[in-house]
């Protein structure tokens, strides 16, 4: 866990809430978005491994439910909705690499 996260879990005396609205694949607070995303990252390196293709990870759906698993146990996420499992897939197709 990050020292920024940490202090900001501690003030607030529980999990960094996350709120995704319907549409949106990022949270709207910018602090929040950015703590998110440095433990998203954070979660990838250390415990999903990493492939040579995006299709190799569709075809095993138990490495993104244990990645959501990692990231709801740091914030306080509801990691049954819709835009959680919608959102990566989105962000992906909205990446252009060259």
């Amino acid at each position: 866990m990050g020292k920024g996260l940490q202090r900001l879990s501690r003030a607030r005396r529980g999990k960094l809430p996350i709120i995704i609205p319907e549409g949106k694949t990022r949270p709207v607070v910018p602090l929040v978005a950015t703590k998110f995303a440095t433990e998203c990252n954070i979660a990838v390196r250390n415990h999903l491994p990493m492939f040579k293709h995006w299709k190799d990870y569709k075809n095993q759906p138990g490495l993104f439910k244990q990645f959501v698993g990692k990231i709801g146990a740091k914030f306080d996420i509801n990691t049954s909705a819709a835009p959680i499992y919608a959102s990566p897939t989105t962000i992906q197709a909205e990446e252009k690499i060259f």
